[in-house]
């Protein structure tokens, strides 16, 4: 299952926001712990992007980037269920709910004073 959210905010808030998850990045996603943390900026090229990846031991994968042309910040959210078990389309609701809770979860964190 994937989905991606974007919300408009200042660019100061988007770059404060990315700086501080380079710095501080979370623990879990949804209560879920993080596994890997990748920052793409770190990266050499051509393989550098301002991208942060968080991977979480429920198979969650986001990735958060500004928008390349306006103050706007993407979320890619991806959850892969290692074999399911049980009605598919509950399952792919079930997944669909937790990534929409999650993409709003997390542009809330670009919702800073500047």
């Amino acid at each position: 299952m994937t989905t991606q959210v974007s919300g408009q905010f200042e660019a100061v808030a988007i770059e404060a926001t990315l700086n501080n998850l380079r710095i501080n990045p979370p623990t879990d996603l949804m209560g879920s712990p993080i596994v890997a943390v990748t920052d793409w900026s770190t990266l050499p090229d051509p393989f550098s992007a301002n991208l942060l990846e968080f991977r979480s031991d429920a198979g969650v994968r986001m990735a958060i980037r500004p928008s390349g042309t306006e103050p706007k910040v993407k979320i890619y959210l991806e959850q892969v269920i290692a074999n399911p078990r049980g009605n598919l389309r509950n399952l792919r609701a079930d997944s669909h709910k937790h990534l929409d809770s999650l993409g709003r979860t997390t542009l809330a964190w670009f919702e800073i004073d500047t």
